[in-house]
């Protein structure tokens, strides 16, 4: 998300939203420009959700297990799509096979007109229980199919067991106490299930 304050990142950021609309599938394009948060500009949005550049985080190199060195990331392998706040009065499991997703909805939409039929899309749901339940869901998505055998294949279409070895949050806390800085840490890789109760859902539906 981005601060309420304007402040400039480092790196020269190339966001896919940022290209003409025309040029991306009308899905994507829904996905991005809807939802409860805005798409705003990485340097001088507020109050909205922005792409950083991958190669602001740090990622295991090939020669980790031997170096233990880590080298900048690269592309993505799914592209951002778009971010929800979401509130209601029950907690809000497997958002993407809910009839109301946006997000889903969009591509659904998208695949009955006999586009976009290898698309994926990904949705993390970061759930804050309470009287009122809210979900922070970021969504990701690609047009292209993945490549079987590849990591991100294998982490699609293998068990819980192998997701939750595998699943890590890296962190960047742009503005923010200095003790919670410390406390989390900046960059920091984070396996998720260590901290946080994590399932897995995985949706189909027909087009």
């Amino acid at each position: 998300m981005c601060p309420t304050t304007k402040q400039k990142h480092r790196g020269s950021a190339i966001d896919s939203a940022a290209k003409p609309s025309a040029s991306l599938p009308d899905w994507i394009t829904d996905s991005k420009n809807g939802g409860s948060l805005q798409h705003v500009d990485l340097d001088t949005g507020t109050n909205g959700w922005a792409s950083p550049p991958g190669n602001l985080f740090s990622l295991r190199s090939l020669n980790y297990l031997t170096k233990r060195q880590k080298a900048p990331a690269g592309d993505y392998l799914l592209s951002p799509l778009g971010m929800d706040w979401l509130k209601s009065t029950t907690k809000l499991d497997n958002v993407l096979a809910r009839p109301d997703n946006r997000v889903s909805h969009a591509l659904k939409k998208s695949q009955s007109q006999g586009k976009s039929m290898k698309s994926f899309v990904f949705a993390v749901n970061l759930q804050v229980p309470g009287k009122d339940h809210y979900s922070a869901v970021f969504y990701f998505g690609t047009e292209d199919p993945i490549p079987p055998g590849s990591l991100l294949y294998r982490f699609v279409n293998g068990d819980d067991a192998f997701r939750n070895q595998r699943f890590k949050i890296v962190n960047r806390i742009v503005k923010g106490p200095w003790i919670v800085k410390k406390a989390v840490g900046n960059y920091a890789a984070c396996l998720l299930v260590r901290r946080l109760l994590t399932r897995f859902c995985t949706s189909l539906w027909d087009t």
